[in-house]
């Protein structure tokens, strides 16, 4: 059987289909441009935006292959949320979405 998973890495903000050792050599390599998409502290609270590179879709048309996270927070929340992007554009839209989302539980 045929392993249809795919990879990606990004080269100057431009998604490149890759094969597997490509993907995670770039991967691992935590300086490798465009990994971290966007990173922002609120108090103690972290929102991270992080290009995967490996679709997280499972199966869907669309591959998602960023994703948005917080962490630091005692609220269940902000600590279950968890967003995905098929786009480097949605990404950082996503990632500003989030960081008014925690400011918003935290004025409450």
């Amino acid at each position: 059987m045929k392993n249809m998973s795919k990879h990606w890495i990004l080269v100057n903000d431009k998604l490149k289909e890759v094969d597997m050792m490509t993907w995670a050599e770039w991967l691992e390599n935590s300086k490798s441009p465009g990994r971290i998409t966007a990173k922002t502290l609120v108090g103690k609270i972290r929102v991270s935006t992080v290009f995967l590179g490996l679709d997280h879709s499972f199966g869907g048309r669309v591959p998602l292959l960023w994703e948005t996270m917080i962490f630091g927070s005692k609220l269940k929340s902000l600590e279950e949320y968890q967003e995905r992007y098929s786009t480097l554009k949605s990404a950082k839209e996503g990632h500003q979405k989030a960081v008014k989302f925690v400011k918003g539980k935290l004025l409450k």
